[in-house]
Protein backbone atom coordinates (compact mmCIF):
# COMPACT_ATOMS: atom_id res chain seq x y z
CA UNK A 1 0.00 0.00 0.00
CA UNK A 2 1.36 3.25 -0.61
CA UNK A 3 1.69 5.18 2.85
CA UNK A 4 -0.97 7.54 2.78
CA UNK A 5 -3.77 4.30 2.29
CA UNK A 6 -1.91 3.09 5.07
CA UNK A 7 -2.36 5.48 7.56
CA UNK A 8 -5.93 6.01 6.58
CA UNK A 9 -6.89 2.48 6.87
CA UNK A 10 -9.70 2.00 8.47
CA UNK A 11 -11.12 -1.47 10.35
CA UNK A 12 -14.16 -2.29 7.98
CA UNK A 13 -12.08 -1.77 4.84
CA UNK A 14 -10.60 -5.17 5.81
CA UNK A 15 -11.97 -8.10 4.16
CA UNK A 16 -10.42 -10.93 6.18
CA UNK A 17 -12.64 -13.30 4.03
CA UNK A 18 -11.88 -12.14 0.72
CA UNK A 19 -8.37 -11.87 1.60
CA UNK A 20 -8.02 -8.69 0.66
CA UNK A 21 -8.68 -4.59 1.32
CA UNK A 22 -11.30 -2.67 -0.01
CA UNK A 23 -10.08 1.38 0.20
CA UNK A 24 -12.87 3.50 -0.40
CA UNK A 25 -10.56 6.12 -1.49
CA UNK A 26 -7.21 5.94 -3.09
CA UNK A 27 -4.80 7.51 -5.42
CA UNK A 28 -6.24 5.79 -8.18
CA UNK A 29 -9.78 5.78 -6.50
CA UNK A 30 -11.75 2.78 -5.03
CA UNK A 31 -9.55 0.12 -4.75
CA UNK A 32 -9.29 -3.70 -3.94
CA UNK A 33 -6.43 -4.72 -3.24
CA UNK A 34 -5.62 -8.86 -2.78
CA UNK A 35 -3.81 -9.49 0.67
CA UNK A 36 -1.39 -12.46 1.51
CA UNK A 37 -2.31 -14.52 5.14
CA UNK A 38 0.69 -13.02 6.71
CA UNK A 39 -0.31 -9.15 6.13
CA UNK A 40 -4.12 -9.98 7.01
CA UNK A 41 -2.55 -11.91 10.26
CA UNK A 42 -0.35 -8.63 11.62
CA UNK A 43 -3.19 -6.29 10.69
CA UNK A 44 -5.55 -8.39 13.05
CA UNK A 45 -2.81 -8.63 15.40
CA UNK A 46 -2.74 -4.81 16.07
CA UNK A 47 -4.97 -3.47 19.13
CA UNK A 48 -7.71 -1.74 18.42
CA UNK A 49 -7.58 1.78 20.00
CA UNK A 50 -9.70 3.49 17.67
CA UNK A 51 -13.43 1.83 15.99
CA UNK A 52 -12.98 3.16 12.83
CA UNK A 53 -8.89 3.86 12.69
CA UNK A 54 -6.65 0.99 12.19
CA UNK A 55 -3.80 3.23 12.44
CA UNK A 56 -5.47 6.42 14.69
CA UNK A 57 -4.13 9.38 15.53
CA UNK A 58 -3.26 10.41 19.03
CA UNK A 59 -6.99 11.40 20.06
CA UNK A 60 -8.21 8.23 18.11
CA UNK A 61 -10.59 10.97 16.22
CA UNK A 62 -8.92 10.73 12.70
CA UNK A 63 -6.06 8.39 11.19
CA UNK A 64 -2.54 9.67 12.02
CA UNK A 65 0.41 10.43 9.77
CA UNK A 66 3.37 8.02 10.12
CA UNK A 67 5.61 10.10 7.63
CA UNK A 68 8.06 11.26 10.51
CA UNK A 69 7.86 7.47 12.79
CA UNK A 70 8.70 5.76 9.51
CA UNK A 71 11.02 7.94 8.53
CA UNK A 72 13.06 7.82 12.00
CA UNK A 73 12.13 3.72 12.29
CA UNK A 74 14.76 4.17 9.31
CA UNK A 75 16.90 6.22 10.69
CA UNK A 76 17.43 4.29 14.25
CA UNK A 77 17.70 0.93 11.44
CA UNK A 78 20.63 2.48 9.92
CA UNK A 79 19.35 2.92 7.18
CA UNK A 80 19.55 6.71 6.13
CA UNK A 81 18.38 6.95 2.20
CA UNK A 82 15.62 5.10 2.57
CA UNK A 83 11.71 6.27 2.72
CA UNK A 84 8.40 4.48 3.34
CA UNK A 85 7.59 4.11 -0.26
CA UNK A 86 10.83 1.90 -0.78
CA UNK A 87 8.87 -0.85 1.02
CA UNK A 88 6.33 -0.82 -1.82
CA UNK A 89 8.55 -1.02 -4.12
CA UNK A 90 10.36 -4.16 -2.32
CA UNK A 91 7.28 -6.04 -2.36
CA UNK A 92 7.21 -5.77 -6.50
CA UNK A 93 10.89 -6.66 -6.31
CA UNK A 94 9.98 -9.31 -4.54
CA UNK A 95 6.99 -10.29 -6.67
CA UNK A 96 9.08 -9.72 -10.17
CA UNK A 97 11.77 -11.94 -8.00
CA UNK A 98 9.00 -14.74 -7.88
CA UNK A 99 8.06 -14.61 -11.65
CA UNK A 100 4.88 -12.78 -11.71
CA UNK A 101 4.23 -10.15 -14.33
CA UNK A 102 4.03 -6.39 -14.41
CA UNK A 103 0.58 -6.72 -14.71
CA UNK A 104 -0.10 -8.59 -11.84
CA UNK A 105 2.17 -6.68 -9.66
CA UNK A 106 0.23 -3.77 -10.95
CA UNK A 107 -3.23 -5.38 -9.59
CA UNK A 108 -0.92 -6.00 -6.28
CA UNK A 109 -0.01 -2.56 -6.23
CA UNK A 110 -3.00 -0.86 -7.20
CA UNK A 111 -2.13 0.62 -10.02
CA UNK A 112 -4.72 1.74 -12.50
CA UNK A 113 -6.50 -0.50 -14.90
CA UNK A 114 -7.35 0.13 -18.00
CA UNK A 115 -11.10 -0.48 -19.59
CA UNK A 116 -14.21 -0.25 -17.95
CA UNK A 117 -14.84 -4.44 -16.36
CA UNK A 118 -11.79 -3.72 -14.70
CA UNK A 119 -12.77 -0.19 -12.87
CA UNK A 120 -16.32 -0.79 -12.74
CA UNK A 121 -17.31 -4.50 -12.02
CA UNK A 122 -14.30 -6.70 -10.74
CA UNK A 123 -15.50 -6.39 -7.00
CA UNK A 124 -12.82 -8.92 -5.51
CA UNK A 125 -9.67 -9.93 -6.73
CA UNK A 126 -8.83 -12.18 -8.93
CA UNK A 127 -7.84 -15.83 -7.00
CA UNK A 128 -4.62 -16.16 -8.36
CA UNK A 129 -4.15 -12.51 -7.45
CA UNK A 130 -4.49 -13.69 -3.52
CA UNK A 131 -2.06 -16.26 -4.44
CA UNK A 132 0.44 -14.28 -5.39
CA UNK A 133 -0.01 -11.58 -2.55
CA UNK A 134 0.31 -14.54 -0.40
CA UNK A 135 3.04 -15.89 -1.75
CA UNK A 136 5.07 -12.16 -1.60
CA UNK A 137 3.74 -12.10 2.03
CA UNK A 138 5.15 -15.26 2.99
CA UNK A 139 8.60 -14.57 1.10
CA UNK A 140 9.30 -11.32 3.38
CA UNK A 141 7.91 -12.77 6.72
CA UNK A 142 10.34 -15.75 6.41
CA UNK A 143 13.02 -13.20 5.45
CA UNK A 144 12.17 -11.32 8.75
CA UNK A 145 11.78 -14.62 10.57
CA UNK A 146 15.31 -15.58 9.67
CA UNK A 147 14.67 -17.95 7.49
CA UNK A 148 18.16 -18.98 6.09
CA UNK A 149 16.63 -20.54 2.58
CA UNK A 150 15.36 -16.53 1.78
CA UNK A 151 18.03 -14.72 -0.30
CA UNK A 152 18.27 -11.00 0.80
CA UNK A 153 19.34 -9.40 3.21
CA UNK A 154 17.58 -7.84 6.64
CA UNK A 155 19.07 -5.23 8.12
CA UNK A 156 17.87 -5.78 11.77
CA UNK A 157 16.56 -2.57 13.80
CA UNK A 158 18.72 -0.99 16.48
CA UNK A 159 17.38 -0.35 19.87
CA UNK A 160 18.09 2.82 21.54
Amino acid sequence: MRREEACGLRWREIDRAGSCVRLEGSKTGRSVRPLGRAALELLQSIPRSSEEWVFPNCTGTGSADLKKSIAAVFEASGIHDARSHDLRRTFASVAADEGYSDSSIGDLLGHARRGVTARHYIRRPDAALVAAADRVADRISRALNGDQDVSGQVIEYRRA
